[in-house]
């Protein structure tokens, strides 16, 4: 356990910055986190190909995990999440553009997809339709920002 004592004020202000910069880089961390929690593991085993006697992959289960990506990451018009980096905030939103196209892909596989749906995550449109908006995204932000996702974003 550490014990708290008295400090200058030029310390206190340091640790006021690193504190700010703290919280920021946890606001982004626990965002990141909570993407990743949209998924479980019959989510993953279907996703390695190993659905079988003990995992079963449904609309019902897509249309969950579709709803959960779309309440953490999903908009394109304004900023996601007041206070972060523009590096933070473009993790989010490509990790869970890239969550969503996995769970079409998913969709895809198991046969759930159709030519007109309800529901845009079953139509075979979607997958366009995430691309021009990961597009629109990536227009937003700087190469700098986007560049950790690797060159094929970038270009």
């Amino acid at each position: 356990m550490r014990c708290l004592s008295l400090e200058s004020a030029s310390e206190m202000s340091l640790v006021g910055q690193s504190s700010e910069i703290d919280v920021k880089a946890m606001t982004g961390l626990s965002r990141m986190m909570a993407l990743l929690d949209t998924v479980d593991e019959s989510f993953i085993q279907c996703w390695n190909n190993q659905c079988g006697r003990t995992t079963h992959f449904d609309k019902t289960d897509a249309l969950l995990i579709h709803r959960r990506l779309h309440s953490t990451s999903f908009s394109t018009t304004d900023q996601l999440f007041p206070g972060m980096t523009e590096s933070q905030e473009i993790d989010i939103r490509v990790l869970g553009h890239w969550l969503m196209n996995r769970l079409w892909n998913m969709c895809l596989s198991h046969g759930l997809l159709s030519a007109s749906n309800e529901e845009p995550l079953f139509c075979y449109q979607y997958g366009l339709t995430l691309a021009q908006e990961i597009l629109q995204i990536c227009k937003r932000f700087s190469n700098y920002s986007i560049d950790v996702h690797g060159i094929g974003i970038v270009s």
